[in-house]
């Protein structure tokens, strides 16, 4: 239920245009330099992970392009002073849809704590979050 009365049947639900355009990003998958699958990833600063992604549908001409990190926002207030979104440097490609990123070095861009890590393709459709600790 979002808004409205609770008497009634009186809500929305939204979905972004970009979802209905296929190439989301899907199955998103981190691992450490030795290949090894992270599943509750806590990542050092420096730290580099290979970021492996599939697309729902491929099409020509779409990759993955960025790897981001978003800060969750404050969900009761007007206003989130804490919000980031920081784009990770990609230093391998090799392939479409793996490629390798480096974690900031500082605390300077990113202070330690929780974050949702995205892949957006060349065209601008993100996949869903990954959560990821940032020590």
């Amino acid at each position: 239920m979002a808004g409205g009365d609770t008497r009634t049947v009186d809500y929305e639900v939204y979905e972004p245009a970009y979802l209905m355009e296929g190439a989301r990003p899907s199955n998103v998958v981190l691992e450490d330099a030795s290949g090894g699958v992270l599943t509750n990833p806590v990542l050092s600063r420096g730290q580099r992970i290979r970021v492996i992604a599939t697309l729902e549908e491929m099409s020509l001409g779409t990759f993955l392009s960025q790897v981001v990190l978003m800060a969750p926002g404050a969900t009761t207030h007007h206003s989130d002073m804490s919000q980031r979104y920081h784009q990770l440097p990609i230093v391998a490609g090799g392939q479409a849809l793996k490629v390798e990123v480096d974690m900031p070095l500082t605390d300077k861009d990113l202070p330690s704590g929780f974050y949702m890590l995205f892949v957006v393709t060349n065209t601008g459709i993100s996949s869903e979050a990954v959560w990821i600790q940032l020590q």
